[in-house]
């Protein structure tokens, strides 16, 4: 036992330094704000709240960096909880800034109150980063949208290395 002892400890040692090694660092955070977005409902004779409405969104944005570009967004009602006021929105966000060369891209699912075209301010929504192009090539980690107090937006990308 006294020579696989040291040896256990060793590869615990070694495993925990491949770990860490592998890990590849702390994830970059980029954020973009924009002002208040009003969508388009397209969903004729209704509101947007039924199943299969869709709603689009489109600003000007800014990146943290002091660049600026867009914000356009594809919104998807795909399920209804009438007693409980909600509903389930697929969204897509494309933040896009060099004319579109550079861009970072979100999409996935939330729950929204069906009373309105979004969250209710100071209200946050998490969503998968499903790439980007350009400087944001590759881009992969998770983006937090938060419905600011002012009606504003803020989008903070954390960018995994």
């Amino acid at each position: 036992m006294k020579i696989v002892s040291p040896i256990l400890v060793a590869l615990f040692a070694l495993s925990a330094v491949l770990v860490s090694a592998c890990s590849g660092g702390t994830a970059t955070i980029v954020t973009f704000t924009h002002g208040a977005v009003t969508p388009t409902t397209i969903v004729l004779g209704t509101d947007g709240g039924a199943v299969g409405a869709v709603r689009t969104f489109h600003a000007e944005a800014a990146a943290d960096d002091g660049t600026s570009g867009t914000f356009d967004a594809t919104m998807v009602t795909t399920s209804v909880d009438e007693a409980a006021g909600l509903e389930r929105r697929l969204t897509t966000i494309v933040f896009s800034v060099n004319d579109g060369a550079d861009q970072l891209i979100l999409s996935g699912s939330a729950v929204y109150p069906a009373a309105g075209s979004t969250i209710k301010t100071a209200a946050t929504v998490i969503r998968p980063i499903i790439g980007g192009s350009g400087r944001w090539s590759g881009a992969r980690g998770w983006a937090e949208s938060t419905h600011e107090v002012d009606g504003s937006w803020t989008h903070a990308f954390h960018l995994e290395p």
